[in-house]
């Protein structure tokens, strides 16, 4: 994929999910929803103990599946069973939504940091090398970033910018100024839409890097953003 394709796209966030219709965030059947009306997918992969990539966006399984423990904690064997709220759909691993998927869109693949993430990213990076259609990752964590830049060089990689509302000023500071992407070299920024304008993304959207904007959920909010990015991470679009 090149990272020109990033322009323009109107992507489902965590698929084309609906809770009260039964379509749960992140499920099989929010990824077939978001096929059936050709929308790209952003998802969220975690790492678990026992290593396995799954799809999952919070660090408790309590919001969707009412069991409190913290993912970074769990084996597949002790999720496997469980359901997402109250469904028919169960959690399921990056290697059953690459088939699932399998090219019929582009996928944005964040990739969430815990404890593990770095013993185990090696297990996406296996699974994404034999992934031969269109994919680019992303995570909050420059780490991560470097990592892939190290051990992907080819894999398009992005790097997640939020506005850190209610955290320290030392850490609010050290992502928003973005210093590291001098030793990460992402190819593209996606930025929390509260964010925009901001003048340090406005100069690597200068340089070339497209910019994503998350998470739009109204037609205002799309509105203002489409001044500031060049594509949109989006609910409520569409069949939602």
């Amino acid at each position: 994929m090149k990272v020109e394709q990033l322009k323009g796209l109107v992507i489902a966030h965590r698929g084309l999910h609906q809770a009260k219709k039964g379509i749960p965030e992140n499920s099989i059947i929010a990824f077939d929803m978001a096929m059936k009306y050709k929308f790209p997918i952003e998802l969220d992969i975690q790492l678990l103990k026992d290593g396995t990539p799954i799809i999952f966006h919070d660090d408790n399984l309590f919001r969707l599946t009412n069991v409190n423990k913290n993912v970074e904690d769990c084996n597949l064997s002790s999720i496997k069973d469980l359901f997402l709220l109250d469904t028919n759909e169960k959690i399921p691993t990056l290697e059953e939504v690459l088939k699932r998927i399998d090219g019929k869109v582009v996928l944005v693949l964040e990739i969430k940091y815990n404890k593990n993430c770095f013993k185990y990213l090696d297990q996406i990076i296996s699974l994404l090398e034999e992934y031969p259609h269109p994919f680019v990752l992303e995570s909050f964590h420059p780490r991560v970033i470097l990592y892939l830049k190290k051990h992907c060089p080819n894999f398009l990689r992005g790097q997640l910018i939020s506005n850190y509302q209610g955290q320290p000023f030392y850490k609010k500071w050290f992502m928003q100024s973005m210093i590291y992407n001098s030793l990460t070299k992402p190819h593209f920024l996606c930025v929390e839409q509260s964010f925009l304008p901001n003048k340090i993304v406005r100069h690597y959207q200068q340089k070339g890097l497209p910019i994503i904007a998350y998470t739009i959920r109204s037609e205002k909010e799309l509105k203002q953003a489409k001044r500031y990015a060049d594509s949109f991470i989006c609910e409520k679009i569409g069949k939602q």
